[in-house]
């Protein structure tokens, strides 16, 4: 699922090992199940005891909405700026 590509008939995403970042697992599982009236499913299976502790706080981090890294801009100038000069 790290290809960009969009999968619209799956019903579980499984997340084998440690997802690195909180961002990154939010996306994979949001690219799946792409139905307004249910929720996407995943299982996160960690490879060894490590990353259990890793699948614990991105778990706890995605239902606390605290993504990791940067904050977004309050807008995308950069599309506005393409739109003004087309």
């Amino acid at each position: 699922l790290d290809l960009g590509i969009d999968w619209g008939d799956v019903d579980l995403v499984v997340q084998v090992g440690a997802p690195k970042n909180v961002k990154r697992l939010v996306q994979r599982i949001g690219r799946a199940n792409h139905r307004y009236n249910a929720p996407s499913k995943a299982v996160l299976v960690p490879a060894n005891r490590f990353e259990v502790i890793e699948c614990v706080a991105a778990l706890q981090a995605v239902q606390a909405h605290d993504l990791d890294g940067d904050k977004r801009a309050p807008g995308p100038r950069d599309v506005l700026c393409q739109h003004i000069l087309l």
